[in-house]
């Protein structure tokens, strides 16, 4: 009888250490104290009754932690991702992700609830929201950039191919990240980045509008992602890309050279004008 209530009181134990364990791993994403101090990152503590003796788990930052779930992801996160991360009110292009702390109940060594509170960063909720607010800050930046190409030829003069192709060459720069033109493959075409860097310089090519550009760029990472590639081939046969309108271009520019030429040659029948 001793020795079955001491096997039970044995798997009760490692049951109770296992969730521990778990509820450890998971305040790590889940109860971040800070965003990129790592003095008041806190700590997770749990006691082992099988060794009785406490277990200490360091906590990340939240900056930490989402560049740790990016690599587990085969993702590259770099600091000046998250550079306009901040925990106050400012005005510009910051996000003070402070605004998305959660309010929890402290938990004791044994694993119960207390009433303590703390405010504390889930990585997945703040990661996504501060990424979704980038993204469209991003897609807002690239519309005023669009507006003012615009601007270039219909109000300050500039030749629209020659501004097509300044545009053209920025925005392949941004996509590739580096002034060399280099394959999909070596870029990275699997990156979401990457993808709506593509998109944005690949519609510009096919002469689609901002407001289109970024309706695509809304689909990456959507539900309706699947839905990119048809949408994109659509919106490329509505509009009239920069290769096609410099072709047009340049057939304008035959006609007319030839109606030029013979003009000259029907003068110089009519009045005898060597030239």
């Amino acid at each position: 009888m001793i020795s079955k209530i001491r096997s039970s009181l044995n798997d009760m134990q490692a049951k109770k250490i296992t969730m521990l364990k778990a509820k450890a791993d998971l305040a790590y994403y889940t109860e971040i104290e800070s965003v990129d101090d790592e003095q008041a990152a806190g700590a997770f503590v749990y006691y082992n009754p099988k060794t009785m003796q406490t277990v200490t788990i360091q906590k990340p930052t939240l900056k930490q932690a989402l560049k740790e779930v990016a690599k587990k992801n085969k993702l590259t996160l770099q600091d000046s991702d998250l550079g306009f991360m901040i925990t106050e009110d400012r005005s510009g292009d910051w996000v003070n992700v402070s605004n998305y702390r959660t309010s929890i109940k402290k938990t004791n060594e044994y694993g119960y609830e207390t009433n303590e509170t703390m405010q504390v960063y889930h990585a997945g909720t703040v990661g996504q929201t501060y990424a979704n607010i980038m993204n469209q800050q991003r897609r807002d930046c690239l519309a005023r950039y669009l507006d003012y190409a615009v601007t270039l030829y219909t109000q300050k003069g500039y030749d629209r191919a020659v501004v097509d192709r300044a545009v053209e060459k920025e925005l392949y720069k941004q996509w590739a990240d580096t002034g060399e033109y280099q394959s999909a493959l070596a870029i990275g075409a699997e990156s979401k980045g990457t993808i709506r860097g593509m998109i944005a310089y690949m519609g510009y090519v096919e002469g689609m509008p901002a407001a289109v550009i970024n309706q695509l760029d809304e689909l990456v990472g959507s539900s309706e992602e699947g839905a990119l590639n048809g949408q994109f081939a659509q919106y490329v046969k509505q509009y009239e890309g920069i290769n096609d309108r410099e072709l047009s271009q340049r057939r304008a520019l035959q006609v007319h050279q030839w109606q030029l030429k013979k003009q000259q040659l029907q003068d110089k029948r009519l009045t005898g004008t060597v030239w």
